[in-house]
């Protein structure tokens, strides 16, 4: 996609802040229901 530089050559802080949000955001769902999961498939 990108051959060469840096990720400050191709995003802006603000969609950096958004990415990073959103890749939070999808790891509180897995580490949520991997616990579901030890806890034999409860939520809670």
């Amino acid at each position: 996609m990108w051959s060469e530089g840096t990720p400050f050559d191709y995003y802006s802080r603000s969609e950096a802040e958004e990415a990073i949000y959103y890749a939070k955001t999808v790891i509180e769902f897995v580490e949520d229901r991997w616990r579901s999961l030890k806890r034999g498939g409860k939520k809670g």
